[in-house]
């Protein structure tokens, strides 16, 4: 009877762990992998498993600029049981991820720290406290995305911040949106642009681009913002350079 009544206070409880086959993923693909739960100090009863992805997005009050986990899908996994003393079970998981989720990794390379992906991982065990499970994964662009992002490398662009945005954007069903930010290349733009912020929006097989640039001699203009399109059909990244030169000499 004690340790019954430990366990609704939350002590003894089952720890739950997921464990992915491979946490690097790019968007619209399959997370797969197993639910680890392991019983506590006493039988207790599982009601169902969850499982949700999570962003830490930037948002701003005023000046103020601060972060927050933002969850943006939801998985329930029914299944009621109940774990043993010390038992150990194991649930295989196969997950779709949105093919708007944000990128955050260029190969190995951590594009914003401040950003990340997660998957949290939830029990609800019957009058106690529910453990939870948060793990990192790693979004890596897609080959189209890697090509657009070769082009703008080759015409000079320098990547030199990304942001994971709070609000919504048109063409995506997220609660927040990816912003890459360029400086411009010398030469050619230099005194007219101080940068360029893209955002991929899917459609398609393929991608449209939005496009805001944010000219030399003045403050954001909410009228300059084009958007390019290409797809599957798009063999290499040279193709796409004469898209970007004329969708930034139209907003100049």
């Amino acid at each position: 009877m004690f340790k019954k009544i430990l366990a609704k206070v939350g002590i003894g409880n089952a720890e739950v762990d997921t464990r992915l086959d491979n946490a690097i993923i790019e968007p619209g693909g399959t997370l797969t992998g197993t639910i680890h739960l392991r019983g506590g100090s006493t039988e207790q009863k599982i009601d169902k498993f969850y499982l949700s992805l999570v962003a830490n997005v930037k948002y701003q009050v005023e000046d103020a600029i601060g972060y927050k986990l933002v969850p943006f899908m939801h998985y329930d996994i029914d299944s009621s049981f109940t774990i043993g003393i010390n038992e150990e079970i194991e649930i295989p998981i196969s997950l779709s991820i949105p093919n708007d989720v944000p990128i955050t990794t260029f190969g190995k390379e951590v594009l914003n720290p401040n950003h990340h992906i997660s998957i949290r991982t939830g029990v609800d065990i019957e009058s106690a406290v529910d453990p939870t499970d948060l793990d990192h994964i790693s979004v890596q662009p897609t080959p189209l995305m890697t090509m657009f992002f070769e082009a703008m490398e080759k015409m000079g662009f320098r990547l030199y911040k990304t942001d994971i945005e709070e609000g919504r954007i048109k063409g995506s069903k997220l609660p927040f949106y990816q912003e890459f930010e360029y400086h411009p290349p010398y030469g050619a733009y230099e005194g007219k642009i101080r940068e360029v912020e893209l955002t991929f929006i899917p459609k398609g097989d393929g991608y449209s681009v939005i496009f805001e640039v944010d000219k030399s001699k003045g403050l954001f203009n909410s009228e300059t913002l084009v958007s390019i399109e290409f797809d599957k059909n798009t063999s290499n990244f040279e193709e796409i350079i004469p898209k970007i030169e004329t969708t930034i000499l139209s907003l100049l």
